[in-house]
């Protein structure tokens, strides 16, 4: 898989575009190319830190959902262990935690659409003594 991050800042975009329009054609569809997620990701440069960070999210749930735009639970927990280890981190004990993976872990070939897995994203977001943390932090801008 090429990295994003590379592609993000090599890619150049003719003409202007709307950030509603240019990430809603992009998120609307069911399946698309890399080029075209990209171009939608990039068009949010001019986007607010929020509007930047969901559509990363969307980005990388879709670079690994099939072509129905879903995930099978066990790829749903695998890309949560690889991409959001920070936040899972020390979690293990937590009666939360212990809940969501094993709905994960259960019925692991049943499908998760985008929605479903953003919840499970946050609910571990939440939960992580990261996030705790996060919050202590002040806000310098």
């Amino acid at each position: 898989m090429p990295d994003v991050n590379e592609e993000l800042t090599s890619l150049e975009i003719n003409g202007e575009r709307s950030l509603a329009a240019s990430f809603m054609s992009w998120a609307g569809q069911q399946h698309f190319t890399n080029s075209q997620q990209l171009a939608s990701v990039k068009a949010l440069g001019k986007g607010s830190d929020l509007e930047k960070a969901f559509a990363t999210a969307a980005l990388v749930y879709n670079s690994h959902a099939d072509s129905d735009g879903k995930l099978s639970k066990a790829e749903a927990q695998d890309l949560l262990q690889t991409e959001f280890a920070h936040f899972l981190q020390g979690q293990e004990t937590k009666p939360k935690y212990k809940e969501l993976i094993t709905d994960l872990k259960e019925d692991k070939d049943s499908k998760i659409d985008f929605e479903d897995f953003m919840v499970v994203l946050l609910s571990f977001g939440v939960m992580s003594d990261l996030f705790y943390e996060i919050k202590k932090v002040k806000n310098t801008k």
